[in-house]
């Protein structure tokens, strides 16, 4: 049997060349500093810690730590849809 060949919504073969791009879903996280503020983003493409500070505006300090949801994290760490990522400073005490 032959295999059938893909026609456009015109009744013609696809042209050449032409290359369907690949589907990215975009995905809400929220993003801030302990102490500092929480914002509201949407992220498309990299979805590492790492790519997501860098769409905050954030830089990681020496003493800072990640926290996704609560737990500690890496920059390599994924981020799913809703997740939280917090920078939390270090607090020098009494």
């Amino acid at each position: 049997m032959a295999a059938r060949r893909r026609r456009n919504h015109q009744g013609g073969l696809p042209r050449p060349g032409r290359r369907r791009r690949p589907r990215t879903s975009f995905i809400n996280v929220r993003i801030g500093t302990l102490p500092g503020r929480i914002r509201d983003y949407v992220l498309n493409g990299g979805r590492s810690v790492e790519k997501a500070l860098e769409v905050a505006s954030l830089s990681l300090e020496e003493e800072s730590q990640i926290r996704v949801n609560g737990e500690v994290a890496g920059l390599q760490t994924n981020l799913k849809e809703g997740d939280c990522l917090l920078l939390i400073e270090a607090i020098e005490g009494n």
